[in-house]
């Protein structure tokens, strides 16, 4: 996802000191990293043409990894302050959810933050943003309640809020902020 709009709603849930760190699942291009401060930033996504498209836009500004998350060397020994999963959960299924989120918190330094923002449906949805949802690639869209509880299934503290302000069009994003 490469909207400014949302990569500034999401830098604020982040609340990143410059020096701190942030591990970014699913990075995509890393179009977050122009709403961010001078970080310790590390990106990871499946695909080498994000990746690519990442190193060429923000150089050494960040660490760039494609690969599988959980099977990349340089990330074993690492600790973050934050993780980041924007746009990642609606595209797994529970059981992937919760290895994420237990990856997450593996990864975690002591105080750390993990972020998500993922579409949801939610009462009252317009027949448009119903219908934007329902043509997403991501196949498992959820209510706020189940990414909560998906959240609760790897930490202590778990918040969840909706943001409908996060694109030009409506659709309605959780955002999970969860630690411990």
């Amino acid at each position: 996802m490469g909207s400014p709009r949302l990569h500034a709603v999401t830098s604020r849930y982040l609340a990143l000191e410059p020096g701190q760190s942030l591990l970014d699942v699913g990075c995509g291009p890393a179009a977050i990293l122009a709403a961010l401060p001078e970080i310790d930033y590390v990106g990871v996504d499946l695909s080498p043409a994000y990746i690519a498209a990442a190193s060429a836009r923000f150089g050494a500004r960040g660490r760039f990894l494609a690969g599988n998350v959980y099977e990349l060397p340089q990330l074993v020994d690492r600790r973050f302050d934050a993780v980041l999963a924007q746009g990642v959960l609606h595209h797994l299924d529970d059981d992937e959810a919760m290895t994420l989120l237990r990856f997450a918190a593996a990864k975690l330094a002591p105080g750390g933050t993990i972020v998500t923002a993922d579409p949801c449906h939610r009462p009252g949805q317009g027949a448009f943003e119903r219908f934007l949802m329902d043509n997403d690639r991501g196949h498992n869209i959820r209510t706020p309640d189940a990414y909560r509880a998906l959240a609760r299934s790897a930490f202590a503290e778990v918040r969840c809020e909706i943001r409908t302000d996060a694109l030009r069009i409506p659709y309605s994003f959780c955002y999970v902020i969860a630690t411990g």
